[in-house]
């Protein structure tokens, strides 16, 4: 099947004549996602836009993406190219200036490599920053009234669950709400 949204999803991915797909799909428990190495760019997507995905890095090149797609996925495809082309998503070339161990590498060092664990230690916020996700104007989000606090057991395991995935320094950072409304969690527990 050779319909027009397969048609422009050729032609976005052939921009700069690249049969490397340079991204990843990952998701967590109830979510979905697309890493584009090429934006930087982490894109929420439905299930159904993950498969797409799959499908997508999964090609060898462009001419075998025609088989690859159904009738029934025409439709989600359509969305999906909407977002693939506003965000720049699967346009970036190997060649245009992205090197280094991150692409060479990118499967280990997304599987294996970090330096960084961010710890979301509250959900409290006094500040009520206007750009902040977490306002009344982003409904998609959780608000500012949350009260959970993170329990030192959940930091302690996260921290532990990626230990042996570290390379040299190893960085933590706290993030909230604001992350000093829960003081005690630092004093408590960290000795600061």
């Amino acid at each position: 099947m050779c319909s027009k949204e397969v048609k422009k999803l050729k032609t976005i991915l052939s921009i700069n004549n690249c049969n490397e797909r340079l991204g990843k799909i990952f998701q967590t428990r109830d979510k979905y996602f697309f890493y584009d190495l090429g934006t930087g760019k982490i894109f929420e997507c439905t299930f159904e836009e993950y498969k797409i995905f799959e499908k997508i890095l999964s090609s060898k090149d462009n001419n075998e993406l025609e088989k690859m797609f159904k009738s029934s996925d025409i439709n989600v495809l359509s969305e999906l190219l909407d977002s693939i082309e506003k965000e720049n998503l699967l346009q970036a070339h190997p060649f245009l200036g992205f090197t280094g161990d991150q692409v060479l590498n990118l499967e280990e060092n997304l599987n294996r490599k970090l330096n960084q664990i961010i710890l979301e230690v509250t959900q409290k916020c006094n500040l009520r920053c206007k750009y902040c996700i977490y306002g009344d104007e982003n409904d998609k989000f959780r608000s500012f009234n949350e009260t959970k606090d993170m329990p030192l057991e959940v930091a302690l395991k996260s921290i532990d669950s990626i230990l042996n995935r570290v390379d040299d320094e190893f960085y933590i950072t706290f993030y909230g709400g604001e992350p000093l409304i829960n003081f005690r969690f630092y004093v408590n527990h960290w000795g600061v």
